[in-house]
């Protein structure tokens, strides 16, 4: 009989620890709370914790771009499935500099979130994009939240849906195709390129699909009998084989240019009942002011974080922060009028170990003493390695740790105390 992983059973005994039945009860009652205490990688836990128990979707805002795939990966330990990634477009004087794979996975993201994959929504339902989960998990950066999104209205004018059988004149298609962002070669070579070959028309799509596989993008061939798809398949880059067949295609507009449409937040997407968890909120502040102001004036549309959070308004928030903030909340996400509650946290940072393995092996022995220790391998053979080193230098010690395959960017320990005795989770 399948047993859960102790990654999952970490997770459901973070879930039943008292301060977290707190945090949830408020979140529940209050719509609002601030927790203290976080440290590293514990953000990830805590998050996904909230998610799991809570049962809601979660928009996870942090302060820094590259720290968003960190937590994604950490959410990812935890949960067992990567949460989505708001990507940041690289702004230069205008949107058109972006980066087609960054416009279309925006894209692709907002188009799962109005329910464009859902037919419960009115939507179509494209099997080849990543379909949205019942419960998305989102985790952005702020300087991803504050640039503009189309809204669902509008979403019709930069995504076009190709069907094997439907009436469609290939001119008009290769004439949509540029207008909206894709480069004509005579054979694609790179997401983002189209061609055409007498009554075939083959397109590279950017973005993340199950049919690639390890590819960047999908390679996508329409052949047409007339003025009818007779067929959609994929195709080989290198050897332009025809591949597996599908029955319709979603393309995505790759300009990310929305200055001249109705733009809106994200927030405007998500479902009434995600929880928003804004990590170290000054800090988000600050870098939400800092991108403000490097921005060129040419770059218009960018939304303030004062919009951000009177968006953020109508749903349950919580502020994650490693100290606590009591008094220096962001003004907006926590109504300072009214008694939020605060929780603190007993997750406490891992000193830094030894480097010579010998010593800092005798370190995790001590801290075995007294706390249940979860070590990560990020694979088998380092996995083997480390039981060797354990069998050799700390005989017994072995049977005292968990080892589990993955990856945690920054350990943590979680201690409940009672009186001089502590328990402590890595």
């Amino acid at each position: 009989m399948p047993t859960a992983s102790p990654t999952r059973e970490s997770l459901g005994r973070l879930a039943a620890a008292r301060p977290v039945v707190e945090l949830a009860a408020a979140l529940e009652k209050h719509g609002a709370a601030t927790a203290s205490g976080l440290w590293g990688s514990s953000v990830g836990a805590v998050a996904a914790t909230l998610h799991s128990s809570m049962r809601r979707p979660v928009l996870l805002v942090c302060g820094h771009v590259d720290e968003s795939d960190d937590i994604a990966d950490d959410i990812e330990l935890f949960l067992g499935t990567r949460p989505d990634v708001l990507p940041a477009l690289e702004l230069s004087g205008a949107f058109g500099s972006a980066s087609e794979e960054q416009v279309a996975n925006r894209m692709q993201l907002v188009a799962r979130l109005a329910g464009l994959d859902d037919p419960k929504q009115g939507g179509r339902g494209v099997p080849t994009s990543v379909g949205m989960p019942e419960m998305p998990f989102i985790v952005a950066p702020v300087q991803a939240l504050m640039q503009p999104v189309p809204s669902k209205s509008q979403l019709d004018q930069l995504i076009r849906t190709i069907r094997k059988g439907q009436s469609l004149e290939p001119e008009k298609l290769i004439v949509w195709l540029s207008e909206h962002g894709y480069n004509r070669l005579d054979q694609v070579e790179v997401p983002g390129d189209f061609a055409v070959r007498g009554g075939i028309i083959d397109v590279y799509i950017p973005g993340e699909f199950e049919q690639a596989g390890d590819q960047v993008g999908l390679t996508v061939r329409f052949d047409f009998f007339g003025d009818e798809v007779e067929s959609i398949r994929t195709f080989d880059l290198s050897t332009l084989g025809s591949g597996q067949t599908l029955d319709q295609v979603r393309l995505i507009d790759l300009r990310g240019k929305f200055d001249d449409y109705e733009s809106t937040l994200l927030l405007g997407h998500l479902p009434e009942n995600t929880l928003v968890v804004l990590w170290a909120p000054l800090e988000i502040a600050e870098q939400a002011k800092s991108y403000l102001d490097r921005l060129p004036e040419s770059v218009k549309g960018i939304y303030p974080l004062a919009a951000i959070l009177r968006a953020a308004d109508r749903f349950a928030r919580v502020e994650l922060s490693q100290f606590d903030s009591a008094g220096v909340a962001i003004h907006s996400l926590v109504d300072k009028h009214r008694d939020v509650p605060r929780v603190r946290l007993p997750i406490r940072s891992i000193q830094k170990f030894e480097t010579v393995a010998k010593e800092a092996l005798k370190e995790l022995a001590e801290i075995a003493q007294s706390a249940d220790v979860t070590v990560f391998c990020e694979n088998d053979g380092e996995r083997h390695r480390f039981t060797e080193l354990l069998d050799a230098d700390v005989p017994g010690l072995r049977k005292k740790l968990r080892l589990e395959l993955g990856y945690l960017h920054h350990g943590f320990i979680w201690g409940e105390f009672s009186g001089d005795e502590e328990q402590g989770r890595k």
